[in-house]
């Protein structure tokens, strides 16, 4: 009796030790998780690593005001609309977010998008909020754990093109935004930015389909989210002619994130865990619809 006692103690031991053995769900999105101790197998739990201690949501919160910084152009994430006010998809999100956490949102237009994060660092904004996409070297300097949508870079032409096929675009002018996602997709295929006579790059996608409508270029390259805001003004994404669903040919396949710097995980954790608990009470239904008429969000998935 002794003996089975102890074995069944050391298996309650065993269990405790490892309680997450049987889901792994969202591990790997779950920036609070190292995921670096699975088994070959895959068997073994993520290690939970300690919350984050700095006081980077503790300052906001004594501040009241959560300063968001976005770019004026960039539709329908966040833009200037014809009475001059700054609206948009993300702008409508940080603005529910702060009014559950009770603070103020304070919007800060990013005039010049090359400098974002330069003025995220210098502390001149809380957080970038605008269709920001996670790339490597945001990464490498930011918080980018707060992930939300999911996103790819694509081709737009003119509705009256005969352009059928990305090598349709050889030898022609293709235009991107300056310092972009959109830019560093395009770089990521030589193969076929190799095939364009030039590629021209602009401040801001609104400039970019401003040169499409004017022939400068024969495509833009730029966000499906974004191109999809456009498509109602006679313009159209170019498909992928190798899959037999026509889903659009991608320069790069991305998630959008809001960025905050680096070391500042509270903060991060803290408008993570408000969209979560806002998604699971339906709250952000309502500002999905009314800008994509469907559910776009789409937040990591966390261990129950």
């Amino acid at each position: 009796m002794k003996k089975i006692i102890a074995l069944l103690t050391a298996a309650i031991m065993t269990f405790a030790l490892f309680p997450g053995c049987n889901n792994s769900r969202g591990a790997e999105s779950d920036p609070y998780f190292d995921v670096s101790f699975f088994d070959s197998s895959g068997d073994l739990a993520p290690t939970p690593k300690p919350p984050p201690t700095d006081d980077s949501w503790a300052q906001i919160e004594a501040k009241g005001t959560l300063v968001v910084g976005f770019d004026t152009k960039f539709p329908p994430m966040s833009f200037t609309n014809e009475e001059n006010e700054f609206v948009g998809f993300d702008l409508d999100l940080a603005a529910a977010v702060c009014e559950e956490l009770g603070l103020k949102l304070e919007l800060m237009p990013i005039m010049n998008w090359n400098k974002a994060m330069d003025d995220l660092e210098d502390g001149k904004v809380d957080c970038i909020w605008s269709g920001f996409s996670v790339t490597p070297k945001r990464k490498e300097k930011l918080n980018m754990s707060v992930t939300y949508m999911q996103n790819c870079q694509v081709a737009v032409v003119s509705n009256a093109s005969a352009y059928g096929s990305i090598t349709d675009l050889e030898y022609k002018k293709v235009g991107v935004q300056r310092n972009s996602a959109a830019e560093d997709g395009l770089n990521s295929k030589p193969d076929i930015t190799k095939l364009f006579q030039e590629v021209l790059t602009f401040p801001d996608y609104v400039t970019c389909m401003d040169a499409l409508k004017e022939k400068k270029v024969a495509a833009v390259i730029m966000d499906e989210t974004v191109a999809r805001y456009f498509l109602m003004d006679g313009f159209r994404i170019i498909q992928d002619a190798g899959d037999e669903e026509g889903a659009p040919y991608s320069f790069s396949d991305e998630l959008y994130a809001v960025g905050f710097r680096k070391g500042e995980d509270t903060l991060a954790a803290k408008i993570l865990n408000t969209l979560s608990e806002m998604e699971f009470k339906g709250a952000l239904l309502d500002i999905s619809d009314k800008w994509f008429g469907t559910y776009v969000i789409h937040l990591p998935e966390k261990d129950n």
